[in-house]
């Protein structure tokens, strides 16, 4: 069981859930469908952890920059790891930022993306942007969490590199 902490809505059909549990407490994109009533989640959902949260907060000034060069005219590309097989992807010709999982096949070498996942406008994401503050005042241990590279294990190379998060198919 989980309770929800804030909602915040960043478009028409897509809000954003903080979602404290037990033990931890995570960030989920949802969308939704207005075919009737009630307003139903789609099978569009997105989960952050508070650590994937904080790595797309401190890749803001690039997501950013791309997104105004893009704007601008500019062919320009952006690929962010999150930690384990998530990742931030903007793409000229498209006015969007894909928040999506990847994975690697069995018997296979390349990574590939999921069906989770959840694409927003440019204009979602800068209200997302924008909401960055309310959602650290709702979530105080977001300004506490430390990436995993800056963890002491993580001065052990081998440790690194069998980092779930930072290395997330290593072990495959």
């Amino acid at each position: 069981m989980y309770s929800i902490s804030g909602t915040c809505r960043l478009g028409a059909d897509i809000h954003i859930d903080i979602r404290k549990y037990e033990h931890y407490s995570e960030l989920v994109f949802e969308e939704y469908a207005f075919e009737g009533s009630p307003v139903l989640p789609t099978v569009r959902e997105f989960h952050l952890s508070l650590q994937r949260w904080n790595q797309l907060v401190s890749n803001l000034a690039d997501i950013e920059q791309t997104i105004q060069e893009l704007k601008n005219g500019r062919d320009v590309r952006l690929e962010e790891h999150l930690g384990g097989n998530y990742y931030l992807s903007i793409k000229g010709g498209f006015e969007t930022v894909t928040l999506r999982k990847y994975r690697i096949k069995e018997g296979g070498t390349d990574l590939r993306p999921t069906r989770t996942g959840i694409t927003l406008k440019f204009e979602e994401f800068e209200r997302l942007a924008s909401l960055i503050p309310a959602i650290e005042r709702l979530v105080p241990e977001l300004t506490t969490i430390q990436p995993c590279y800056m963890q002491p294990d993580h001065a052990n190379l081998l440790v690194a590199l069998y980092c779930s998060e930072c290395n997330p198919n290593s072990a495959l």
